[in-house]
């Protein structure tokens, strides 16, 4: 464990998922910085901000299912991690993830997502041929190996915080509320809206 007492606060889910704007949205909230990819530190992930905020809190990224991401507290955690946990529809992750991978061709990703029908549906009817392939056992990517149901079932009683993605964009501000009152945050209306 290490010797930083400041409060971490872990935004997790599955890639493509809306990470990077929920982690990026809890350290707006609570005015601190966004560290980078939780075990990579000093890393030059999309995510990081607010280098300058002070704050009794850090805010990391993650796409590690539960179970690796609790046992990885123990090297470096300082046993105040709280976990919030983004779930977005796997279709929605699947055609995101097509286009942010669309270097790679192949239906790995809707076969992890268990939607080889969307695949199939998408291919013939849009004719869509670019798909993201996921690196599988083991490769640079270890969270990617798992399923998205798997990955979303290891967070369900875990005691994470569960924020829907859709809800996030229909009421935002509600979503903000249920995130500062896991953290045991206050912040003001305008506050909230400001973030």
């Amino acid at each position: 464990m290490h010797s930083d007492s400041r409060q971490i606060v872990i935004a997790s889910g599955y890639p493509k998922s809306g990470n990077t704007w929920l982690t990026r949205l809890t350290a707006q909230l609570i005015g601190c910085p966004v560290k980078g990819f939780w075990t990579q530190p000093d890393n030059n992930d999309i995510a990081i901000e607010g280098k300058e905020r002070k704050s009794e809190y850090r805010c990391f990224k993650a796409h590690h299912t539960f179970p690796i991401l609790t046992k990885s507290f123990t090297d470096y955690g300082n046993g105040t991690e709280k976990v919030i946990y983004i779930v977005r529809d796997p279709r929605d992750v699947a055609i995101s993830a097509s286009f942010f991978f669309k270097r790679l061709r192949g239906k790995r990703i809707f076969r992890l997502l268990g939607l080889s029908w969307l695949h199939n549906k998408i291919t013939l009817q849009a004719k869509l041929t670019e798909y993201c392939k996921i690196v599988a056992n083991g490769g640079d990517l270890p969270w990617m190996n798992i399923s998205w149901a798997d990955h979303v079932e290891s967070y369900l009683d875990s005691g994470a915080l569960i924020i829907k993605y859709e809800n996030l964009i229909d009421n935002p501000f509600l979503e903000c509320q249920r995130i500062l009152n896991f953290l045991g945050i206050h912040r003001s209306v305008r506050d909230i809206e400001r973030a």
